[in-house]
């Protein structure tokens, strides 16, 4: 099979833009042939206040994997901020065959005192290095009783990466997904409230359902692209949307009143807004001092402290799985390594308060235990 590995250039010009998402966007595109186990870009210019959003999007139109050129970071004050690099790196994971698209969004035009920056793209199917020891395969586990494995990741990009544990079982559930802003909101929304929820990585299906005193329609989006779905209309209002793997990552719920409503002003109504996601479940008997991103989507409280790895070092993650259950519960899941990318709030079309997250898998290690 030919590899995937190449480089290119290209240049983004343009003068000093006053407006937010005023850059330039550049899309490539990329054959992948069957059978490839990675999909790795990266994109790289050599001024970091060039700021950048890439995308790796499949060919049934939904993004793996997508990251901006900067690091989320805590100031002295307490207050989160992006660190800008740069450039920014993605990843698939055993790629669907196909043509895949490539899209680099300069969502601020050249900065102060140029005309024109050069970037680089780097593209290979290199399987990221990262190795897994103490995962148990097969065997008998004591409930109550802690098991220490550790996985272990190179990152040999050309930015730092920020990497986390995401522990799922083998099997599909449906959750209820946490609000990340507001659950409810007054129609007509003149206060522009976007209620917002967060998306975990491999889910297959969504559904949104908006109710209120009088009839509504709305969409569910993911905010850097499509899709973009719109629901039925009534006073109880429901929008789904499905595929292998839906882009994750930050969604929103954007509800109307049906009009057109004459000479006089729709009356205020209140409306509830609820979202699901079908997902591979999570494994609640294993811990990381990582966190997991994705537990977000369910707990906005949940920790996460990914582990900063710069470009050609490598980090050792300790995973802790005590068991829990039924003895003679057989339990199998697959412990993924991923990274994470916040996206600054200039980006988005909905103008969304705060710095949105986004993720993709760099590696899986299955496990399987018998609970004794």
């Amino acid at each position: 099979m030919p590899s995937l590995s190449t480089t290119f250039t290209g240049t983004l010009t343009g003068g000093n833009g006053r407006e937010l998402s005023t850059g330039q966007t550049a899309y490539y595109q990329v054959a992948v042939p069957a059978g490839t186990s990675a999909l790795n870009v990266s994109v790289n210019t050599n001024n970091a206040n060039n700021s950048l959003f890439a995308e790796l999007v499949d060919p049934s139109g939904n993004a793996v994997s997508a990251a901006s050129n900067g690091l989320l970071a805590t100031t002295t004050g307490g207050n989160s901020e992006i660190v800008p690099e740069v450039g920014a790196q993605l990843h698939a994971t055993d790629p669907t065959a196909g043509t895949w698209t490539l899209v680099i969004d300069f969502y601020n035009t050249v900065s102060g005192t140029a005309a024109a920056q050069p970037f680089t793209v780097t593209v290979n199917d290199t399987p990221v290095a990262a190795s897994a020891k103490g995962l148990p395969d097969g065997g008998s586990l004591t409930p109550g009783t802690p098991v220490t494995a550790r996985v272990r990741v190179t990152n040999n990009g050309t930015v730092p990466e920020e990497y986390f544990v995401d522990p799922r079982l083998n099997n599909s559930v449906t959750v209820n997904l946490a609000a990340q802003s507001a659950s409810s909101l007054t129609l007509p929304d003149v206060d522009g409230v976007v209620p917002q929820y967060l998306v975990p990585s491999h889910t297959t299906a969504i559904k949104a359902t908006v109710s209120s005193s009088a009839p509504l329609f709305f969409d569910i989006t993911y905010p850097y692209g499509d899709p973009d779905v719109i629901s039925t209309t009534g006073k109880t209002a429901t929008d789904s949307y499905s595929a292998a793997d839906i882009g994750a990552g930050d969604w929103t719920v954007t509800p109307f009143l049906v009009g057109p409503t004459g000479k006089n002003p729709a009356k205020n109504v209140n409306a509830t807004v609820s979202m699901t996601a079908t997902t591979a479940g999570f494994d609640p008997a294993v811990s990381s001092p990582t966190g997991d991103l994705w537990l977000g989507s369910t707990n906005t409280a949940a920790s996460f402290t990914p582990y900063v790895v710069n470009p050609g070092q490598s980090v050792s993650i300790p995973v802790t799985i005590t068991p829990s259950g039924a003895a003679g519960t057989v339990v199998s899941g697959t412990l993924y390594i991923a990274d994470s990318s916040f996206i600054s709030p200039d980006l988005n079309f909905d103008d969304e308060p705060g710095f949105t997250p986004e993720g993709s898998d760099v590696a899986a290690f299955p496990y399987t235990y018998t609970i004794g």
